[in-house]
């Protein structure tokens, strides 16, 4: 069962090491902001991702700059498409139910319950996030990664309050709707 849910959580990090540019044909190219102004960028010819940060236009020669192509909006739209594809379908996956099945399992587990307490004791049952209405007192364990669920490492869990907590997970629930 753990390893279902491990899967589930691993997927997203899968996603984004699977779509990272690491082509190595690039070219510089000129491109347009929103508010007319021109930067110059390094764009990969494959995948059509911008590569680094602008480069200063005083670094560049006025041949460089002349001569430089237009940034190609196609090839980065056309990969950005792929990408958002491949984590809508994770998303999909992640908000199954199955998924939370098994998770809410883990969480009335044995293995949990021990791990829970190795994280409170450790955090000496103090709230670790302390924002603003933070009552002080530890009383739940929050996972800042899934990707190890039911065999966490402690580094991977916090002790925080009811409160802090739920503005944690707040956070966490905008953060995957905008994957």
């Amino acid at each position: 069962m753990f390893d279902f849910l491990k899967k589930r959580a691993s997927d997203s990090l899968d996603i984004k090491a699977a779509y990272a540019c690491s082509h190595t044909d690039k070219r510089l190219t000129k491109y347009t902001c929103s508010n007319g102004a021109i930067q110059y960028v390094m764009q990969c010819r494959e995948c059509g991702a911008k590569v680094g940060s602008p480069i200063k236009h005083a670094a560049l020669t006025t041949h460089q700059r002349n001569t430089a192509p237009a940034f190609d909006e196609t090839t980065r739209t056309n990969r950005r498409t792929e990408i958002d594809h491949a984590y809508a379908l994770h998303r999909e996956r992640f908000n199954s139910t199955a998924w939370w099945r098994a998770y809410n399992a883990y969480l009335i587990s044995n293995a949990w319950i021990d791990k829970r307490a190795q994280a409170m004791n450790r955090d000496h049952w103090a709230c670790q996030e302390r924002r603003h209405g933070c009552t002080g007192g530890a009383t739940e364990v929050h996972h800042l990664s899934y990707t190890h669920v039911g065999d966490e490492p402690l580094d991977d869990l916090l002790s925080v309050c009811h409160h802090c907590h739920e503005l944690i997970t707040a956070e966490s629930r905008r953060t995957w709707r905008t994957l």
